[in-house]
């Protein structure tokens, strides 16, 4: 009851509901002259709010990554009051962006909360920065006797782990022949054999190599070719 209401004066007799509050009349209050009293319903809000970061992906990046979160509380919720990040095991700041750079691969924590204080339960991604050009080796020079196979040794040294692989054979500046090994596994020696049906005489095999953030080689790696 209202804490000036009296028994006679009627409250209680008109009453209207919203979700949070309850609105009802007392008209024998301040003699028939009538009085209303508003009562909270005491809603509370205990969903927390959710969060999603935009920007990042399992993908290679070459560039430092702006990630920024857009967080959303639930319908009749009490709205977010604050979002907050944690990047590498840093502790949380609060923000609404953030932007990830350095090589490597990055583990950026993201929670918000809302207005009554529900946190969101912490959500992780990771994000991948590779700045840095691959670095393609040929590990050894190639002897053959004309229509055998060649052996091709070469290993590509990078952050990521995989690049695509193009290999030329040339005859002083003359291109003579693209080998295509595509997609191997860096640093780590890989094989590729090729049935060579060039003139007997002297040639030199590059190495030629794309990372998985989209860096190219600075130089590429070379061997020479002997066709017997």
């Amino acid at each position: 009851m209202a804490s000036d209401a009296d028994p006679g004066d009627g409250l209680g007799t008109a009453v209207a509901l919203s979700s949070e509050w309850a609105l009802t009349g007392a008209p024998g209050r301040e003699t028939f002259t009538g009085a209303a009293y508003a009562f909270s319903l005491g809603a509370q809000d205990t969903t927390p709010p959710s969060t999603t970061a935009s920007g990042c992906d399992a993908a290679w990046h070459k560039a430092p990554v702006p990630v920024t979160f857009t967080a959303t509380d639930n319908a009749g919720g009490s709205g977010v009051a604050y979002t907050e990040y944690g990047l590498d095991g840093a502790a949380f700041v609060q923000g609404s962006a953030v932007t990830v750079s350095g090589n490597g691969e990055h583990k950026l924590a993201y929670r918000s909360v809302d207005k009554a204080g529900n946190p969101e339960t912490t959500q992780t991604t990771t994000v991948r920065v590779d700045a840095g050009r691959p670095t393609p080796l040929a590990l050894a020079k190639v002897g053959v006797k004309k229509g055998k196979k060649a052996t091709l040794r070469y290993r590509v040294d990078d952050l990521t782990p995989q690049a695509t692989v193009t290999i030329r054979v040339y005859q002083g500046a003359r291109l003579k022949k693209t080998l295509r090994p595509g997609e191997c596994a860096t640093n780590a020696v890989q094989t590729y054999a090729w049935a060579c049906r060039l003139a007997k005489g002297s040639y030199t095999w590059r190495v030629y190599a794309t990372d998985l953030a989209g860096n190219t080689q600075a130089k590429p790696g070379s061997q020479a070719l002997r066709v017997r």
